[in-house]
């Protein structure tokens, strides 16, 4: 499966990507990630997945996250940690929707 990410915000020391499937991106995204990183070079991940992976596809996703978004460093190195949860239902509050004239 091929994941693709579009930035939602950033500030000095977060990031907010959705997680959308390459060939399915009119249909809105699949997850979420949501990127932390600290002053003392610690980065930590969290993702929501609105849909099941299997134990593969979660490993490309995370794979592409570090490749992809976490330029500063590796999964493997102990100063980056990222938890994948698959959730049955997300709903978003306090975010009305703004048209653009």
């Amino acid at each position: 499966m091929a994941f693709q990410f579009h930035r939602y915000m950033r500030t000095p020391h977060s990031e907010i990507y959705g997680i959308f499937i390459s060939d399915q991106v009119e249909k809105g995204p699949v997850g979420r990630v949501d990127i932390h990183y600290s002053l003392y070079g610690l980065v930590n991940g969290l993702v929501v997945m609105e849909q099941a992976l299997s134990e593969s596809e979660t490993e490309e996703l995370i794979a592409k996250i570090d490749d992809e978004l976490v330029e500063m460093t590796k999964i493997d190195d102990e100063n980056f940690e990222i938890t994948v949860a698959f959730a049955t239902k997300v709903l978003t509050f306090g975010k009305e929707e703004i048209d653009e004239e």
